[in-house]
C-alpha cells in the first residue's frame, strides 16, 4: 500500500545536454505533484549541463561517460523516492505527468500485487524536422520499438511488454531485485531488457494513456 503522495525521485541521464535540459526542467518545476525529488546523472559533460542542474535544485551525480543505462542505475541508487521515474534531457514532460503515473500506478497496485511499472508514450513535438517525425513513426512498430508501448496511442490502460525509460515509473524495490539496468547494453535496448527481466520474473508492466 502506497501513502497518499509518496516521494517520487525523477532519474535524468545527461551529457552535453545543455541545449534541451533547460526546457526539460522546466517542465518538472511545473508538475502539479510536488513531493519530488530531481537527480541528475551527468556523464563528464563539457558545456553548461551541470551550472544547469545546480541552477534548478536537482540532486547531481557524476557518472563516467558508461551510456544511460549506467547512470539510471546510479541514480536510482542514490534516489530516496521508493518510486523511481525516468525520462531524458532532450524531453517535455506535462504538467500532470507525475500526477498521472502514481495516482495510475496506485490504482492498478490495488487490483495487481505484481505491478512494477507503468509508462506513456514517446510523441515527437509538433514542431520537428522530418527524420524526427519519421523517427516517431518508426516506434509506432514492432521492430522499430522492439514491441514497446512507447509509439503507442491506446485509449485505456493496457498490459503491455515494454515500455520506454524516457517516460516511465517503477517500483525501486521490485527493480532493485532484479540489478537494475543491464550496463553492458549502453542505450540499445537496456529498457525492452529491464521489462523483459522484470517479466521474466512474474512482474508486470501497463501503458498509462493520459
Amino acid at each position: 500500500k502506497m501513502k497518499s503522495s509518496p516521494l517520487v525521485s525523477i532519474v535524468i541521464p545527461t551529457y552535453n545536454s545543455e541545449k534541451t535540459l533547460v526546457k526539460c526542467l522546466e517542465s518538472i518545476k511545473r508538475q502539479t505533484y510536488k513531493s519530488v525529488e530531481i537527480i541528475i546523472v551527468d556523464r563528464n559533460s563539457r558545456d553548461k549541463t551541470v551550472e544547469i542542474a545546480k541552477r534548478y535544485g536537482a540532486t547531481l551525480f557524476k557518472q563516467n561517460n558508461k551510456g544511460p543505462a549506467a547512470a539510471r542505475n546510479k541514480g536510482a541508487l542514490g534516489a530516496r523516492g521508493d518510486i523511481l521515474l525516468f525520462t531524458d534531457a532532450d524531453c517535455v514532460v506535462p504538467n500532470n505527468w507525475l500526477k498521472v503515473l502514481t495516482d495510475s500506478y496506485k490504482n492498478i497496485l490495488r487490483r495487481d500485487q505484481f505491478i512494477a511499472a507503468v509508462g506513456g508514450a514517446n510523441i515527437p513535438p509538433q514542431k520537428t524536422n522530418f527524420f524526427t517525425k519519421m523517427l516517431g513513426l518508426v516506434q509506432t512498430t514492432f521492430l522499430g520499438s522492439l514491441g514497446s508501448a512507447q509509439g503507442k496511442l491506446f485509449r485505456r490502460v493496457e498490459l503491455v511488454p515494454s515500455i520506454a525509460c524516457c517516460n516511465s515509473l517503477y517500483n525501486k524495490d521490485i527493480l532493485k531485485s532484479i540489478d537494475f539496468f543491464d550496463e553492458n547494453l549502453g542505450n540499445i535496448g537496456e529498457d525492452y531488457d529491464i521489462n523483459y527481466r522484470l517479466r521474466k520474473k512474474g512482474y508486470n508492466i501497463y501503458y498509462e494513456p493520459k
